[in-house]
């Protein structure tokens, strides 16, 4: 993430560092990296992650570039190798965006993906409609606390924290309702 070509304006609720700690896999991860999904990172995808996957004996990957997969509509359109390093290096390239390094997160039966719940972090406290929020969630927010986040997302299953997200992240897949989402702004930000 280009910081430097982020909006300065002083209305915005996080500096773009604080933003992009919350986007990039690579900054974040290493706080919760018992919590969530095993991930290795590389510039190139080729010979050094076909390396990297070979020494964690993994077959599968699904592959991200700092930010964000290529799936549009199905999540094996961002795995290897039922997609080439080759296919995938051009779809990241024809992004409009595609920071590196790649992030190759360990292949896992979509089967465990079933409970998955996104979790908003607004004004330092955990949000969801259900009121109910996974130990895990809770535990990945306090270590995540150290970038300094006011608002930001951790989708999470009740045994694993999938991803982070900026606080951009739509809500429209989940199970949070909008006027839910609406108060939780307004009795944070008033």
């Amino acid at each position: 993430m280009d910081e430097a070509t982020c909006p300065k304006d002083p209305r915005y609720l996080q500096s773009p560092q604080i933003y992009s700690n919350y986007c990039c896999v690579h900054r974040w991860y290493e706080a919760i990296a018992d919590l969530t999904i095993p991930t290795v990172f590389v510039n190139e995808l080729g010979a050094e992650a076909t390396k990297a996957l070979e020494a964690r004996g993994w077959k599968r990957a699904f592959v991200k570039n700092c930010i964000k997969s290529l799936v549009k509509e199905n999540p094996l359109e961002s795995v290897y190798p039922d997609v080439s390093f080759e296919e995938l290096e051009r779809g990241f390239a024809e992004c409009s965006y595609s920071p590196r390094p790649f992030a190759l997160r360990q292949y896992l039966p979509a089967d465990l993906f079933e409970n998955e719940k996104r979790y908003w972090v607004i004004g330092h406290t955990i949000r969801h409609s259900s009121g109910k929020i996974p130990e895990i969630v809770r535990e990945a927010a306090a270590r995540l606390a150290v970038f300094g986040g006011v608002f930001y997302t951790i989708d999470a299953t009740p045994d694993l924290i999938v991803e982070v997200n900026g606080g951009e992240s739509s809500d429209r897949k989940t199970d949070n309702r909008a006027k839910d989402f609406a108060f939780w702004i307004k009795e944070a930000f008033h």
